[in-house]
């Protein structure tokens, strides 16, 4: 699946485990009351005689509405309607063979940081971005981040790892091939920055100790790359784990989002301040900005206010947390299924 193992925070560990638990409650659900059940909506296998299959699409971004346009005129021709259980904010509505049941509260699933004791803060960096899947956009941000001399100024990392989909290259040979064929080497300043970084990638300037909560404690600002911060899609969003890790502590979030995700994550009850003005902008306007912040150090940190920022955020995981780990919480789900 991916072009080299990744490196997991052991917080990752954490939040898996959680989401399968969640996957498996669903799935003994499904074949004690003989119902298809799946993860991959390609692979629809019909192995009981109802005509239902229930889908599970956790802690990735739903495919656009075309798909599921696509997707139901294949049900409709099978006669099968699809339930599909969601943790993505979800702004379409259901199609006649495809019904969506989004909770988007589940995104507390990465937020077990309650126990992590933030210590008197005085980072001594500037701030963090770990950067661990690379494409051209995650590369436009480490060339600008050595353009403008801030790579020392922070604990980064740029790992060169992707998808084997994306590519099976690796190292040095990846990094070429996303400059040359994202024609990032029209750009006289990001060529510059190519050559001049070339003979570092991978880059990593802190050591690995698979705890990446000990490196945003020593950070002013957390610069958080999501996966979905370019995605054009105006009717789903899902935020990734290191967007609610970075707002599970008192470093002052920086976070390169999907358009209107600020306002998504706000609307589930977290705290997050620094992003209104860009929350709506596009992606070119939002990188620009995040970057003039941590170039110029422009926000005054607040302590106090720092720290209870992140522990409101903590609270709010936790409190989710709880509702989705009650014996009860699929029920709403179950009977949706049933009954249609």
């Amino acid at each position: 699946m991916y072009n080299q193992p990744p490196i997991d925070s052991h917080d990752m560990h954490v939040w898996r485990k959680e989401r399968n638990l969640l996957l498996d409650q669903v799935s003994f659900w499904c074949k004690k009351n003989n119902i298809n059940y799946t993860t991959d909506p390609n692979k629809i296998s019909l192995r009981y005689n109802r005509l239902k299959i229930v889908q599970i699409w956790l802690c990735d971004l739903l495919p656009p509405t075309e798909y599921w346009y696509s997707k139901n005129k294949q049900l409709q021709k099978l006669g099968v309607t699809m339930f599909v259980f969601t943790d993505n904010f979800v702004e379409f509505d259901d199609l006649e063979f495809v019904k969506f049941y989004s909770d988007p509260t589940l995104h507390a699933i990465y937020g077990s940081y309650q126990d992590i004791v933030t210590v008197n803060y005085n980072p001594k960096k500037l701030y963090n971005c770990f950067i661990q899947r690379v494409e051209s956009v995650r590369q436009s941000w480490f060339y600008f981040l050595h353009l403008k001399g801030l790579l020392e100024k922070g604990h980064v990392s740029f790992l060169l790892s992707q998808l084997t989909e994306y590519s099976s290259l690796t190292g040095v040979e990846l990094f070429d091939y996303i400059h040359y064929n994202y024609h990032l080497d029209q750009l006289p300043h990001f060529h510059q920055a190519y050559t001049e970084l070339r003979s570092q990638v991978p880059y990593k300037n802190f050591l690995e100790v698979l705890d990446l909560a000990l490196y945003i404690q020593d950070s002013k600002y957390s610069l958080v790359l999501e996966t979905y911060a370019t995605n054009p899609a105006t009717d789903c969003w899902l935020i990734g784990e290191k967007a609610i890790r970075a707002i599970c502590f008192p470093a002052i979030p920086l976070l390169f989002m999907q358009t209107r995700a600020v306002e998504k994550l706000q609307s589930i009850g977290f705290q997050i301040d620094h992003h209104d003005s860009i929350d709506v902008a596009p992606w070119q306007q939002r990188q620009q900005h995040l970057l003039e912040v941590i170039e110029q150090n422009s926000i005054d940190f607040n302590a106090s206010v720092s720290y209870n920022r992140s522990m409101h955020n903590r609270d709010v995981c936790a409190r989710l947390q709880q509702r989705y780990h009650h014996a009860t919480y699929f029920d709403e789900f179950f009977t949706q299924v049933l009954s249609h």
